[in-house]
């Protein structure tokens, strides 16, 4: 990576179709159905109903009478905050949304030339969906991932901060936290390999052994999660969009110079545990939601990693025509294997896609 990771945390540097389509993003998710994505009557049920209470008892209220998943009591807040301005339902929803968008613009921003790829990234694979299925966890991650600048800063404090930030919304931002020591160790593509190899393979007999353990180690809570059913089968074909992409992340890496060696520590332990989690989701589909917030680093990595220079001028001629090459490669294989999932499945009930202009 350039030094323009580094200068290229400005928004001012987004061009107008950028932002254009920041706001398109926040539009068509703002305005969905309550049946598009599996999660959006919950969140604006659950609104509804703690703003439903009377003020004083809604600090106190048990979240587990509205469903089975206890909410982060930081959320909590939130959703009673936002209260105190409307009750209509689909105000949560515009929150998550534009905070979904908020946050991905600041991810995307770390690329000096690289916004719009982030953004094209984030809607091929899936991200964009899934941010309408699980939003509170989409948020978090999104602004764990804007903690990279202070991991290549070496600034623990502001690092802290953005993890801090994400658990708001939900606790997945909390899984971010060890990469500021894990970063330090660059798996090599070899042992990323066999270790990927040995989760397939012996991932069924490893995981009945371990779920007892972790049932009498965690919070009873957590019960709920180890009992999830099997993800379906499409997860396979989405754990290969997103672990194409960080290939041709580290490959971008390896044509150019000037890397950080922590965020490429970073990226490295992120493609193991990314690898690993959707092997274990045809056990658990927790661990392949697990996986997916993990794998949503790559629309930082690859962006970066395959920089052409439209604004430093720092690469070589050469280093810009592979990097612009490997983004080709990108858009034009990543893009297909969208649409043809578009195809096959719903995508966590967002498609159809539905809008509701006037929600009642």
């Amino acid at each position: 990576m350039s030094e323009a990771y580094h200068r290229g945390s400005k928004l001012s540097a987004f061009r107008p179709a950028t932002v254009f389509a920041g706001i398109v993003l926040v539009v068509v998710s703002s305005v969905r159905c309550p049946s598009v994505g599996a999660d959006t009557a919950n969140y604006q049920g659950y609104f509804v109903w703690i703003n439903s209470l009377p003020f004083h008892e809604r600090f106190s209220a048990q979240t587990t009478a509205w469903n089975a998943e206890n909410i982060e009591w930081s959320f909590k807040m939130v959703n009673i905050l936002l209260g105190l301005v409307t009750k209509q339902p689909y105000a949560i929803t515009i929150l998550l949304s534009v905070l979904t968008v908020v946050g991905l613009l600041r991810v995307a921003s770390y690329s000096a030339d690289g916004a719009a790829f982030s953004m094209f990234l984030f809607v091929v694979l899936g991200i964009y969906q899934a941010s309408m299925n699980s939003a509170r966890g989409i948020v978090a991650v999104l602004f764990a991932l804007c903690s990279f600048h202070a991991l290549r800063q070496r600034k623990f404090g502001q690092y802290l901060a953005w993890i801090a930030l994400g658990t708001v919304f939900h606790l997945s931002a909390l899984f971010f936290l060890p990469l500021w020591w894990l970063s330090r160790y660059r798996p090599r593509l070899r042992l990323i390999g066999i270790l990927t190899i040995a989760a397939y393979v012996l991932g069924s007999v490893i995981y009945s052994d371990i779920v007892p353990l972790l049932s009498r180690a965690l919070p009873e809570r957590w019960d709920q999660y180890l009992a999830h059913p099997i993800s379906s089968i499409d997860q396979i074909g989405v754990w290969a969009m997103v672990a194409f992409a960080f290939l041709l992340s580290i490959l971008g890496d390896r044509v150019s110079t000037g890397g950080d060696i922590r965020i490429d520590g970073a990226k490295r332990v992120l493609f193991l545990a990314v690898n690993v989690g959707y092997a274990l989701s045809t056990l658990n589909i927790m661990i392949g939601r697990l996986a997916l917030f993990l794998g949503i680093s790559v629309i930082l990595f690859l962006p970066n990693s395959t920089e052409v220079d439209g604004f430093t001028g720092t690469l070589c001629l050469d280093t810009s025509r592979q990097h612009a090459r490997l983004r080709l490669i990108a858009v034009v294989l990543l893009g297909a294997a969208f649409i043809v999932r578009l195809k096959i499945n719903s995508v966590g009930n967002t498609v159809p896609y539905l809008m509701c202009l006037s929600p009642s």
